[in-house]
């Protein structure tokens, strides 16, 4: 499959080319996208023969990249209340005594 591009002009009057379609199909079937980011060139396959699974996959992928160099990180739900408290009385056991201390009522 060939890539579909148009000619657009520049401000000094020279045309460039402009990709429409970043998608590029192997011989075997299998779908190929490829786009700049942040001044690389990411070539990826979808290891998918679904144009449209590919153009999701893409958009996915370019998405990923983003979050990813802007910092975005997707909250998490917080523990339950009882594995949070394990860990927390975990981190605390070398400042809690194993046996109470005899002035305050102890043995």
């Amino acid at each position: 499959m060939k890539l579909h591009a148009r000619m657009a002009r520049r401000a000094d009057g020279r045309q460039r080319r402009e990709r429409t379609n970043d998608l590029q199909r192997g011989k075997n079937g299998i779908y190929y996208y490829r786009f700049r980011f942040a001044g690389q060139m990411i070539h990826e396959s979808t290891k998918s023969t679904s144009k449209t699974v590919a153009i999701q996959a893409e958009r996915l992928r370019r998405r990923e990249l983003e979050e990813r160099i802007n910092g975005i990180v997707k909250r998490t739900l917080p523990p339950i209340f009882e594995v949070a408290a394990r860990k927390w009385m975990e981190s605390r056991a070398h400042a809690v005594a194993k046996t109470p201390c005899p002035r305050h009522g102890g043995a």
